[in-house]
């Protein structure tokens, strides 16, 4: 509600700024409200990308689901208890989401200006999260009445043949399948956490003039960091050692929010909630020095 308030605030200044003749009217010794024009209109635009992309990525996540779920649900084979098939297209669906988070955040960050705060990325991905929740969700609830309800029960009738087991055939249900997949967003909502920390440490070399995709590296990532922070590659030794490795990983650390003038105080939230102070460290204005 206060989003929707401060839109419509905006687009009445906006507005307004816009009439012929305004400026001069106000005062003749006063600054233009040309600038203010201009940052409440990037300011609009701006939003106007983040639901743009986020719906289009959303829309996009929910039919490959929704395609894969018609998939699965019409090839779905009782008799075959290993279930290869599904497992696989499991796997490739949460690889897909992943692809797609980390595609429009990539779009947004392209489109505006090279930037994109740990806010934007976060509200991105939630709505795209939330769309490919709704349009799943209601496909798995469908599809169990119309389609997979049988098929299930037949699938359980023989594993207990099988296997001499009692599977209780209620074991799933339409709240059963509402619980797991309010579980699943959960897990979605980590992952896209995750994602937003590997994207901050990208950029987080990138400010200090390394290559991004030197963050994601095993080892050499480390190598980078040493060089950002301006201590010898043979740290590297030290973070082999047990114990010792966890007093030089926390110095590094320490070392890495001074080179953005930090404080130990962040030093602590890079510890303990990476997945906020690293966006807030590479997802921001944040400068790295270069001493």
């Amino acid at each position: 509600m206060a989003g929707l308030v401060l839109n419509s605030t905006a687009v009445i200044l906006l507005n307004f700024c816009a009439k012929p003749n305004i400026c001069p009217s106000i005062s003749a010794t006063s600054p233009s409200c040309k600038p203010l024009c201009e940052i409440l209109k990037k300011q609009i635009d701006m939003k106007n990308l983040l639901l743009k992309v986020s719906l289009k990525f959303g829309l996009i996540l929910g039919g490959v689901n929704l395609l894969f779920g018609l998939i699965s649900s019409f090839t779905f084979n009782p008799e075959n208890l290993s279930q290869w098939s599904s497992v696989l297209t499991g796997i490739l669906t949460w690889v897909l989401l992943i692809i797609f988070l980390a595609m429009a955040h990539y779009e947004f960050n392209k489109k505006n200006g090279n930037f994109i705060s740990f806010k934007d990325a976060f509200l991105i991905g939630l709505i795209i999260l939330g769309i490919s929740y709704v349009i799943s969700t209601t496909f798995s609830l469908i599809s169990y009445e119309l389609i997979m309800k049988e098929k299930m029960q037949l699938l359980y009738s023989n594993l207990n043949e099988k296997y001499g087991t009692e599977i209780n055939e209620n074991l799933f249900s339409t709240g059963k399948i509402l619980l797991s997949s309010i579980a699943g967003l959960l897990i979605q909502i980590l992952l896209l956490l995750l994602i937003i920390t590997a994207e901050s440490q990208w950029k987080i070399y990138k400010k200090a003039g390394k290559e991004g995709w030197a963050s994601i590296v095993p080892i050499y990532n480390i190598i980078v960091l040493l060089e950002i922070i301006k201590k010898p590659t043979w740290w590297l030794i030290m973070l082999l050692i047990p114990f010792v490795n966890i007093v030089f990983a926390i110095w590094m650390t320490n070392l890495l929010s001074k080179r953005f003038n930090k404080d130990e105080g962040f030093t602590v939230g890079l510890i303990l909630l990476p997945f906020i102070f690293y966006p807030l460290l590479g997802m921001s204005k944040a400068e790295y020095v270069d001493e």
